[in-house]
């Protein structure tokens, strides 16, 4: 006879580690399926395509899309908005999700049903709520960035919304037959309207921003102290890193600059080069003694090469210069900026990232202008009076990404480099979202609003969220709806 002694306290440890080992194996598994799931495109049946439809720069296509949003409509608007094109005999597609089935009208007549194969149902993210859409432009083979899945014969209609052929897997938007949507895609004219019908469409009808699942997600790692990333439009914030701590602000003083010269000085009044202003630190903008220039003309001096000569040619062209800078920023509600000149030269100049993103947002509903000058490459500017012919060139974000829409750039020893900008972000099937972008204390700009968006795309989808003001952006229900749909 003999007997065993059991560790009951190490074999329950034993235990226990198997079961986690376990754990892990399976999710390491359902994660390996997942990547596999994601990183193979679905190609649709008798379509051939060896890689993504876009796949040298995709930027163009989603920066500065068509503007025709949706108007959701009830029942009885979906019934006299059809009447109404008809009777103007107008060309336009009516999709009855109840019917399951597309017409065509050619001139107001109806000339061909299409039955509709797959749609979201119900509730679903990538629903399409009943209203009045336009055509905003279409691809022969898009890509999507959300599901993964090729969509030939696409149609857009507003973000996530698309009508295209059917394809494998769950993918979202209003699917036909792929003879079906080569035919509606051949007669799809950019603005042409498309009613859709659909009985029971929800009434509260909200978009929003939400994560493509609720998995732990690593937040961009950027060498800024401060950096804020919002939508330009809602004001929603999708990334922030001391956004309200103060630091220098530099050249990103020049936007207050332009919009105080713009808003107080006639843009034809001229101008002229002083001494005090080629003394001024630094010679990017290339100015002499003696030039004029009209107001509005030197503005491109003052952003694209972000001249401190120029900037010293605004303050001296009024008395209270520095005043009106700061009695802008208490106005657009810019609490913890503060100036001291007029360039950014000063380290007293100092903002914080969430202020900076109000600036942008104030700048792109103000002064749009602004903006778009802020994007241009590069510009040939003569002096008013003959004496010098300039060109300037953009400093502020490298050239060729498209998807920049506009904003500044700026350096000093104590500032480090700090930026302003505003961004194309895709978040949806069609059409890139307004992101502002701002950061402060940065060691490198480019490699920080890179690894911003790159976060955003990767992690968020904006779109329809059902019963949004009670669910929001973070709830566990629409998540789910979320990552059903895209997987």
């Amino acid at each position: 006879m003999f007997s065993i002694e059991i560790d009951k306290k190490g074999l329950l440890y034993a235990f226990e580690l198997c079961a986690v080992a376990g754990v892990i194996a399976a999710s390491a598994h359902f994660a390996a399926r997942e990547i596999v799931a994601w990183s193979t495109p679905a190609v649709p049946e008798g379509i051939s395509f060896s890689e993504p439809a876009f796949t040298a720069d995709e930027n163009s296509f989603y920066v500065d899309p068509p503007t025709g949003n949706p108007i959701f409509l009830g029942d009885e608007e979906i019934k006299k908005k059809r009447e109404a094109l008809v009777w103007e005999e107008r060309d336009f597609f009516f999709v009855d999700l109840d019917r399951r089935a597309i017409m065509r009208f050619d001139k107001g007549a109806a000339q061909q049903e299409f039955p509709i194969l797959a749609s979201a149902g119900i509730e679903r993210f990538f629903e399409v709520p009943q209203g009045l859409y336009t055509v905003q432009g279409k691809a022969e083979r898009h890509f999507s960035q959300i599901g993964r899945q090729y969509f030939p014969w696409a149609m857009y209609l507003y973000g996530n919304y698309l009508i295209h052929a059917h394809s494998l897997g769950k993918s979202g938007g209003i699917q036909v037959a792929t003879s079906h949507a080569r035919d509606l895609y051949a007669h799809a004219i950019e603005g042409m309207p498309v009613l859709v019908s659909r009985q029971d469409s929800p009434a509260d009808i909200t978009f929003a921003y939400v994560r493509k699942n609720n998995l732990p997600h690593r937040v961009p790692e950027v060498t800024a102290a401060a950096a804020l990333a919002a939508d330009l439009e809602t004001g929603e914030i999708l990334f922030e890193k001391n956004k309200n701590d103060i630091y220098p602000t530099a050249s990103l003083t020049k936007l207050m600059t332009a919009v105080v010269a713009m808003e107080e000085i006639d843009p034809k009044r001229l101008l002229t080069v002083t001494d005090a202003a080629v003394r001024t630190y630094g010679d990017s903008g290339g100015l002499v003694r003696g030039e004029t220039f009209r107001s509005a003309d030197l503005l491109r001096g003052l952003i694209l090469p972000s001249s401190n000569d120029a900037a010293t040619v605004y303050a001296e062209a009024l008395p209270d210069f520095l005043d009106l800078l700061n009695a802008k920023a208490l106005e657009i509600g810019l609490t913890k900026t503060s100036f001291e000149d007029a360039s950014g030269l000063s380290g007293k100049n100092v903002t914080s990232a969430e202020n900076l993103f109000k600036l942008l947002r104030y700048i792109s509903e103000r002064h749009p202008d602004l903006l778009a000058l802020s994007r241009e490459s590069a510009a040939t500017q003569s002096s008013a009076n003959k004496k010098k012919q300039h060109v300037w060139s953009n400093i502020n974000w490298p050239r060729g990404d498209t998807r920049y829409i506009g904003g500044k750039a700026g350096f000093t020893d104590d500032s480090l480099q700090t930026m302003a900008g505003v961004w194309s972000v895709r978040v949806s099937e069609y059409g890139g979202r307004k992101m502002a972008i701002t950061l402060l204390g940065s060691r490198s700009r480019v490699q920080d609003i890179r690894a911003v968006i790159t976060y955003l795309e990767q992690g968020f989808i904006y779109g329809f969220a059902f019963d949004a003001a009670k669910n929001k952006a973070k709830s566990a229900d629409t998540q789910a709806r979320i990552q059903d749909a895209v997987r």
